[in-house]
């Protein structure tokens, strides 16, 4: 007997959540054909081979989605609060995200990952090689790493 899998399909994206949103702002592709992530609960890999839809309907009345996607609604601006102090023999900055809990969605999260990285590298004056002390930093940008 055939091992026949539901694989993600591409027109899932163009469908809408039971409120009335577009699924596409938190549904991504998994590691595979099979799987699917949603990105405002930072979920690992989701299985939809037997389930196929009924999976992602089945995340989307998850009472954690439904209360992380109130959260995102609620606070859907990415906001950056940044302080620079200067002498002329030395200089001080200091980068700080105004609410590092807040939630949001996975091409904010891409964005503020790339804003941090540009102020820090030109805080800095580094290239990618003088890159070794920012562990930290790259721990805040992707914190599911």
């Amino acid at each position: 007997m055939p091992d026949y899998k539901t694989k993600l399909n591409q027109s899932w994206f163009n469908k809408l959540d039971s409120n009335g949103n577009s699924v596409k702002m938190w549904l991504k592709q998994g590691s595979s054909e099979t799987t699917f992530i949603c990105t405002i609960c930072r979920t690992g890999d989701l299985d939809c081979s037997n389930k196929g839809w009924k999976a992602v309907e089945q995340h989307m009345q998850n009472e954690k989605h439904k209360y992380n996607l109130n959260a995102l609604k609620n606070n859907s601006q990415l906001t950056f609060s940044i302080s620079a102090t200067t002498s002329f023999t030395s200089s001080t900055h200091t980068i700080q995200l105004v609410d590092p809990n807040k939630l949001l969605l996975f091409d904010d999260q891409v964005s503020q990952a790339e804003i941090l990285w540009a102020l820090k590298s030109v805080q800095n004056a580094f290239s990618y090689k003088d890159s070794d002390d920012v562990g930290e930093l790259l721990r805040t940008m992707f914190p599911d790493s």
